[in-house]
C-alpha cells in the first residue's frame, strides 16, 4: 500500500485520526498511527483489510449511516457522529479520492466530545433557567390563583415529559390532593388521592428532611410490592416518580 498517496491529502498526518475504505468492500486500506492508537492497534497496518464498520463503529454490517452513497467527488461531507463503541462525538469530513483508478473514501476526524458535552451543561442549565423564569411568572403574574397553579403544574409535567403533576397539601394526619395536571389521554386521580394517610409517606417525608427530594426511577425495583405507597402509584400506573416539598413561608 502507497501510504504517502494518502498522507498527501492530510494535514499533520502523525495526530490526525483518519482512514480510507475500498467502498465496494468497506475494508480499510489506510489509517494513520493515531487512529489505529485509539482503536487499540499498536501498528496501522494490523488494521488494514479489516472492515471499517467492525473496527470503527462496532456493527456487525455495515452502518446505516454510512456516508459513501452521499459522496460526490470534489465535494467533501461534513457531519457529526456519536460512536458508541468509544462513547466519543467526531467531527468527520469525508473525501473521494482517486487510487489505482478507483474512488476511496477518506475520513478525517477530531475528537469533539469535550466540546459536545460543555455545550450539553450550557443547554440544560439555560433550559432550567428559562423554565424556572416561567414558573416565576406564571405564580406571579396570574390573578387566577388556580390558573396559575395548573399552569405551573404543566409547565414542569413539559419539562420533564411526564404525563402528571399533582400538589398535595398536608394535614396533620393526612394528605389530599388539592391540584392535578395531565397530559392528553392521561386519567385524572385526583378524587381518590384523598385523605391518604401520613404514615404511608413516611419514607418520603424522611427523603424530604435528609434530601429535599425523592425519586422512584423504577416503581418495582424501588418499592416493597406490599407497601401502601406501592399500592397507591400502581393503581395509577406510575412507573417513575419525582417528589419535593413546597413550603408556605411566614413572615
Amino acid at each position: 500500500m502507497n501510504e504517502h498517496f494518502f498522507e498527501r491529502f492530510i494535514i499533520n498526518q502523525q495526530n490526525l485520526v483518519a482512514y480510507a475504505t475500498d467502498r465496494n468492500t468497506n475494508e480499510i486500506i489506510y489509517m494513520t498511527q493515531a487512529a489505529a492508537s485509539l482503536y487499540g492497534f499498536e501498528h496501522a497496518q494490523d488494521t488494514y483489510g479489516k472492515k471499517c464498520y467492525e473496527l470503527i463503529q462496532g456493527l456487525d454490517r455495515v452502518c446505516p449511516f454510512c456516508t459513501n452513497s452521499k459522496l460526490v467527488p470534489g465535494q467533501p461531507y461534513h457531519w457529526e457522529h456519536y460512536n458508541e463503541k468509544l462513547c466519543m462525538w467526531f467531527d468527520i469530513t469525508d473525501i473521494l479520492v482517486m487510487y489505482e483508478g478507483k474512488y476511496r473514501r477518506l475520513e478525517i476526524t477530531r475528537d469533539v466530545t469535550a466540546q459536545k458535552e460543555r455545550f450539553d451543561r450550557v443547554s440544560n442549565r439555560l433550559t432550567v433557567e428559562e423554565t424556572l423564569v416561567d414558573c416565576i411568572q406564571t405564580l406571579s403574574g396570574e390573578a387566577d390563583v388556580n390558573a396559575a397553579v395548573n399552569r405551573f403544574l404543566e409547565i414542569i409535567c413539559r419539562f420533564y415529559a411526564a404525563d402528571r403533576a399533582y400538589i398535595f397539601k398536608y394535614g396533620e394526619n393526612h394528605i389530599n390532593n388539592t391540584f392535578e395536571w395531565c397530559a392528553p389521554g392521561i386519567l385524572h386521580q385526583i378524587e381518590v388521592l384523598q385523605n391518604i394517610p401520613m404514615e404511608y409517606i413516611r419514607d418520603w417525608n424522611h427523603k424530604f428532611r435528609m434530601d429535599g427530594e425523592f425519586f422512584i426511577t423504577s416503581l418495582d425495583k424501588d418499592l416493597a410490592v406490599n407497601s401502601p405507597d406501592y399500592r397507591i402509584l400502581k393503581a395509577q400506573g406510575i412507573e417513575s416518580l419525582a417528589a419535593a416539598p413546597l413550603k408556605k413561608m411566614v413572615r
